[in-house]
C-alpha cells in the first residue's frame, strides 16, 4: 500500500499496484504462458512493433527485466484477440493509432 510518507514511487511499483487493483494477481501466471504458446497473432506486424516500442518506453529494461523480456506486448496481443470486448479493442487500437499518428507528425 502507498503511504503518505512515500516520497517516491517508481514506475514498476506503480504498475504492480495498479495490477493488484485490477485483479491481475487473481489470474494464475501459467494462464498467460499457455495462451502465448501457439497463439496466432491478433495485431498486424506494424501494430505489434508499435506496441512493443510503447511497452519498452513505459517499462524499459534496467537492472531488472523490462516489458519486452516479460513478453508484455505478446500477452496483450493474446488478450486483445481472445479476451477483450470490442469496445476495449477499439480503445486500445485507437490509442495505438494516436501514438503512431503523433510520431509520424513529429518525426515523419
Amino acid at each position: 500500500m502507498i503511504e503518505a510518507t512515500d516520497a517516491h514511487v517508481n514506475r514498476r511499483g506503480a504498475i504492480a499496484r495498479i495490477a493488484l487493483l485490477l485483479g491481475a494477481s487473481a489470474v494464475p501466471a501459467n494462464v498467460f504462458a499457455q495462451a502465448l504458446e501457439g497463439a496466432k497473432p491478433y495485431l498486424p506486424a506494424g501494430q505489434m512493433a508499435l506496441l512493443s516500442a510503447v511497452a519498452d518506453t513505459i517499462l524499459p529494461k534496467t537492472d531488472t527485466p523490462g516489458a519486452l523480456a516479460a513478453k508484455v506486448p505478446q500477452r496483450l496481443d493474446v488478450m486483445l484477440g481472445a479476451w477483450a470486448a470490442p469496445a476495449t479493442r477499439e480503445e486500445i487500437l485507437g490509442g495505438l493509432k494516436r501514438v503512431d499518428d503523433a510520431a509520424r507528425t513529429a518525426k515523419g
